[in-house]
C-alpha cells in the first residue's frame, strides 16, 4: 500500500478514536458498599438424631425391625412472641444400596407419639404428638406445638415405638436413607 493511501486512512481513523473516546469517557463515578446481615431464624432446629437400625439378615419375607435407639429432636425458640403455633414434620428418602446407588429399596417407617420437653422438664398442654407412618418419601407431620413459652425444647420417640418396614428378597449389601425433619413456623412476619 502506498504511503498516500496510510496516510490518508490514519488521518480519517485517528479523529474518529478521538471523537470516540471524548463522547464515551466518563464524566463521573461514585462507588458506595453494601451491605447485608444474614442472621438464623429466631425458631430453628439446632441437633437430630437418627434412629440406629443395626445388621439383619437377608429373608424371603417382610422384616419388621424396631430402632435401636430413640429418635431425638431439639429445637432453640428465640421468638419475642412465643405465641404462634409450629410444627415438626418428618421425611424418609428410599434406601439406597451404597455400592450401587441405581439399587433402592422402598420402606415404610412408622413413628409412634413421642413426649415433649420445654426447658428439660415435659410438657404436656398446646402439644400434639401424632402417629405417622411414612412411604414412598412423603413427608408427615410428627409434632404440632401451640402456645409456649421455652427457649429450648426437646422431642423424643422412643426407639420402641420406630418400626422399620423392609420388603422380602432385597439384594445383600449396605444401604442407607437420608432422614429429613422440617420445622414450620406459622407466626407471620410484620
Amino acid at each position: 500500500m502506498n504511503k498516500k493511501k496510510v496516510r490518508l486512512l490514519l488521518l480519517l481513523i485517528v479523529p474518529w478514536i478521538s471523537f470516540h473516546e471524548v463522547f464515551a469517557s466518563s464524566v463521573g463515578k461514585s462507588e458506595s458498599a453494601l451491605s447485608i446481615e444474614i442472621q438464623p431464624s429466631p425458631i430453628r432446629i439446632t441437633k437430630v438424631k437418627a434412629p440406629v437400625f443395626g445388621k439383619y439378615i437377608a429373608t424371603s419375607k417382610v422384616q419388621k425391625i424396631n430402632s435401636q435407639s430413640d429418635i431425638f429432636i431439639d429445637v432453640e425458640d428465640n421468638r419475642e412472641q412465643k405465641n404462634s403455633p409450629w410444627q415438626l414434620f418428618y421425611n424418609l428418602s428410599m434406601f439406597e444400596r451404597k455400592d450401587q446407588t441405581d439399587k433402592k429399596i422402598r420402606t415404610q417407617i412408622s413413628l409412634g407419639k413421642g413426649n415433649f420437653y420445654q426447658d428439660g422438664k415435659l410438657k404436656k398442654d398446646n402439644v400434639t404428638s401424632l402417629n405417622a407412618t411414612i412411604n414412598d418419601e412423603h413427608e408427615k407431620e410428627i409434632l404440632r406445638v401451640g402456645k409456649s413459652s421455652g427457649k429450648k425444647y426437646r422431642y423424643i420417640i422412643s426407639n420402641q415405638d420406630i418400626e422399620l418396614i423392609i420388603p422380602k428378597n432385597i439384594e445383600v449389601g449396605k444401604y442407607e436413607a437420608l432422614q429429613t425433619v422440617t420445622l414450620v413456623n406459622a407466626e407471620l412476619p410484620d
